[in-house]
């Protein structure tokens, strides 16, 4: 009865001892156990609010402010730069400036113009025009660069209309050659010279001898083209044409001066052939580049909905005159 009553406090007092040499143990090796601390990031400068500042935006920022020219950097202050520029991130991103339209606009634009500076630029800089090129397209459009025959001639004119009678319009006839003989005996005198205020109805010449002024092969003008087709046809300085029938009236034509049609040589359009076509080329590559990215996204359009929405009431634009501003 004795025994019994001893033995389970001897097994509590020896559980109590293993336990305590548990701990003891635990105690005595925990540092051998623990996890050693965490090393501090060397990358890693400073922490503002969520955001932080590392090693190599710090490098960046160094190597920005030294790009042209020399300047001494004050890592300490450099680093309090950046995070005072950080704390005013952190505050204009909490009060939701990042979702600013004029904000997410500007953004947008940047990230377009970076695509353009690292897809499109390289392409535009490497457009060349070589000699042969620029030979090649002189040789096509000779013809643009070429100065047109020019004539200067002067006129007489004398109205007629279907309606008019024969015997006035021969009456007409024989005074525009009696004011044709009397030009063939003039000497030294512009055009027609007093002639034309006697004979000439043409109220924008008759005051000047019928000078109409220089006139280039090719072109069109307000006098019947029978007219200019007589001028170009004569060969010598003050020759004068027939007298010439149109449905609006009687004309005579006098050669004042002229000048030959002239090639100019490509020495002296070269550079200008080379300026336009690189621009051709560069415009060219651009509407490529502006094809393949759209060729690479989806793209759908809804246009039900762009007809629902109202043109601004202050925008100014008239249908099919005006065009808005387009996008950077």
């Amino acid at each position: 009865m004795k025994n019994s009553y001893f033995k389970p406090k001897y097994l509590v007092i020896a559980g109590g001892c293993i336990i305590l040499l548990v701990l003891a143990s635990l105690l005595l090796f925990r540092d051998k156990f623990q996890s050693p601390p965490e090393k501090p990031d060397p990358d890693l400068l400073a922490k503002v609010g969520s955001h932080e500042i590392r090693a190599e935006q710090f490098r960046a920022e160094m190597a920005r402010r030294t790009r042209f020219r020399a300047v001494k950097i004050d890592k300490r202050q450099l680093l309090e730069e950046m995070i005072n520029y950080e704390t005013f991130l952190v505050k204009a991103f909490k009060a939701g400036l990042d979702k600013d339209p004029e904000v997410v606009r500007s953004y947008r634009n940047l990230l377009v113009g970076k695509l353009k500076q690292h897809q499109l630029t390289p392409r535009i800089e490497a457009a060349t025009m070589s000699d042969e090129d620029i030979q090649a397209h002189y040789e096509a459009n000779v013809d643009a660069y070429t100065q047109p025959a020019k004539i200067r001639i002067a006129i007489i004119y004398m109205k007629t209309h279907p309606t008019m009678s024969s015997e006035k319009v021969s009456g007409l006839k024989g005074r525009m050659a009696e004011a044709r003989e009397k030009a063939l005996e003039l000497s030294n005198v512009r055009g027609f010279g007093a002639l034309s205020i006697n004979y000439s109805e043409d109220q924008t010449s008759r005051y000047k001898g019928g000078d109409i002024g220089w006139v280039e092969e090719g072109r069109k003008y307000r006098w019947n083209p029978a007219v200019i087709s007589a001028g170009f046809s004569m060969e010598k300085k003050d020759d004068i044409s027939d007298i010439i029938t149109t449905d609006n009236g009687l004309y005579l034509v006098k050669l004042m001066d002229q000048r030959k049609s002239l090639v100019t040589p490509l020495k002296k359009v070269k550079t200008r052939i080379r300026h336009k076509q690189l621009l051709e080329k560069r415009k060219a590559i651009e509407k490529a580049f502006q094809k393949e990215i759209r060729a690479a996204t989806e793209i759908e359009i809804y246009p039900e909905a762009l007809e629902a929405i109202p043109l601004p009431a202050s925008s100014g634009l008239v249908p099919g005159k005006q065009k808005p501003p387009t996008l950077p």
